[in-house]
């Protein structure tokens, strides 16, 4: 059951691919500027969708993760806090 959660960004499309491709690291699959797929800390894959809007960027992101409806809750928190620390980060630097 994938597990996803959306966030819209006040940077550009390719800002935002940069910084998460950056970040991804060795083992990521990419399709600049609009997809990355890493491999999660518990072996879930991790995808981040991204879509321009205007001069602004829409992040999905999506945890293809088996889970039970506590640990989807869970982990449905832990992304929302890591997407709007994302946002945070890279709406400070524009």
């Amino acid at each position: 059951m994938p597990i996803e959660r959306t966030v819209v960004i006040d940077c550009h499309i390719e800002d935002v691919f940069e910084h998460l491709a950056r970040d991804a690291g060795p083992g990521a699959a990419a399709i600049p500027p609009h997809r990355i797929a890493v491999p999660g800390e518990d072996g879930a894959e991790v995808v981040y969708e991204l879509e321009p809007v205007w001069t602004a960027t829409r992040v999905t992101r999506r945890d293809a993760v088996e889970a039970g409806p506590l640990r989807a809750i869970g982990r449905r928190r832990g992304m929302t806090r890591r997407l709007r620390a994302l946002k945070h980060e890279l709406e400070r630097r524009a």
